[in-house]
C-alpha cells in the first residue's frame, strides 16, 4: 500500500495531518523528483484516480500484513506517544483515510499503524513521520476542546507566560537504624504537570466566546478539558489540560477601537480523555449540502472510500 502523509495548515476545521493508506503499488504524482528511497514529491497537483490530490505528498510505500481488517494509529513526537484520536480499531478495506486534528506545531510527528486481524494484533507497520508548520501570528496559538475539533479559537499567548512546569514525584523517605541512606517508597513515576498557570488573549468579542465554547454552553456542554497546540515555549505541543479555573478580565479600553479580554487559566496536565471519541471532521450532512442529489453526489467519486475522505467539504453543513 501507499501512505501520504501530508501537513495542511487550513482551517477544515483546524491545521491537520491528512494520512492516508491506498491500495496501490505505484503513485503518478505528475513529474515526481526522488526524495528518499521511501519518499516522493508528489510535483504538479493533479486528481489521482483514487481521488486523493497528489500535490507534493510524503509518500511510502508499505507493507500490510495479510489479513488485516482493522487499523488503530499511533504517534510518536517528543518522546511521547498514543493513539491517533478517532483511529482507533477502523476498518481497512480497499483505502484508509483519516485527519490527525491534534497534531503538534513545528515538531516532528512519526506515525505508525498496528495491524489487526480478527481482534488479534499483527504488530506495527511505519508509516513516516512529518511536520505540521505554524502560519500565523508569531504569539499565536490553539486551544481546542478534544472531543470536537470544531470548539476551537485562536489566541494571543501574552509575553511571560507559561514560564514554568511544575512535576512531583510522590513517595516517601523511610530511613532503617544503622543505614546512611533512606530508602524510598513510591507510588511510581514521575507525574505529569500540576497547576499550570494559562496566560492569553482574546483580541475580539468573537474570539472570546469560541474560548467560552471550547468548554461548553449551557445547550452543548463538554469536558472541561482542553489540548492547547502552541509552537514556542516549553509546553509539549500536544498538551491535555484539565481546566480547574478559569478567569476572564476584560481589557476594553474606551474611546478605543481595539477590544482585548485576557483569559487566565490554571490546569492540570492529563492523558487525552477517550482516544476513540472525536467528531468526525466530515459527515454525511456535508456531503448531503455540497451536491444536488444523491447521484451527483455518487457521480463525484470513483468510491466511497475516496468519498468519506473528500476533507474539502469537512464544516460544509455549519
Amino acid at each position: 500500500m501507499i501512505v501520504t502523509l501530508v501537513a495542511e495548515t487550513g482551517f477544515v476545521p483546524v491545521p491537520h495531518v491528512r494520512i492516508g493508506l491506498i491500495d496501490a503499488d505505484s503513485w503518478d504524482g505528475g513529474g515526481p523528483g526522488t526524495a528518499g528511497p521511501d519518499s516522493l514529491d508528489g510535483g504538479t497537483p493533479t486528481n489521482a484516480s483514487s481521488g486523493i490530490d497528489a500535490g507534493s505528498p510524503n509518500t511510502r510505500i508499505v507493507t500490510v500484513p495479510e489479513g488485516t481488517d482493522q487499523v488503530t494509529l499511533w504517534w510518536e513526537s517528543e518522546g511521547r506517544s498514543d493513539m491517533v484520536p478517532g483511529a482507533v480499531r477502523r476498518p481497512l478495506t480497499g483505502a484508509f483515510g483519516h485527519l490527525d486534528v491534534e497534531a503538534g506545531f513545528d515538531v516532528e510527528t512519526r506515525y505508525e499503524a498496528e495491524c489487526f486481524a480478527g481482534g488479534v494484533s499483527l504488530g506495527r507497520v511505519v508509516l513516516g513521520s512529518v511536520v505540521l508548520p505554524w502560519v500565523g501570528d508569531e504569539n499565536g496559538c490553539i486551544v481546542q476542546q478534544p472531543m470536537n475539533p470544531f470548539l476551537h479559537a485562536v489566541v494571543v499567548n501574552l509575553e511571560g507566560s507559561w514560564p514554568s512546569l511544575t512535576w512531583e514525584a510522590p513517595g516517601d523517605l523511610v530511613r532503617t537504624q544503622g543505614a546512611m541512606f533512606p530508602s524510598l517508597v513510591s507510588a511510581g513515576p514521575r507525574q505529569a504537570a500540576q497547576d499550570v498557570s494559562l496566560d492569553f488573549g482574546a483580541p475580539t468579542r468573537e474570539v472570546s466566546q469560541r474560548v467560552r465554547a471550547t468548554l461548553g454552553t449551557q445547550d452543548e456542554p463538554q469536558l472541561p478539558v482542553w489540548l492547547v497546540r502552541s509552537h514556542q515555549g516549553i509546553l509539549p505541543r500536544r498538551f491535555y489540560g484539565h481546566v480547574k479555573t478559569l478567569k476572564e478580565t476584560d481589557l476594553d479600553i474606551q474611546g478605543d477601537d481595539e477590544w482585548w479580554s485576557e483569559f487566565t487559566a490554571v490546569v492540570t496536565e492529563i492523558a487525552r480523555p477517550a482516544p476513540g471519541l472525536q467528531t468526525a471532521p466530515l459527515s454525511y450532512d456535508d456531503l448531503d449540502v455540497s451536491y444536488p442529489d444523491y447521484d451527483a453526489r455518487d457521480a463525484a467519486y470513483t468510491s466511497y472510500d475516496a468519498m468519506d475522505t473528500d476533507w474539502s467539504l469537512a464544516g460544509a453543513a455549519g
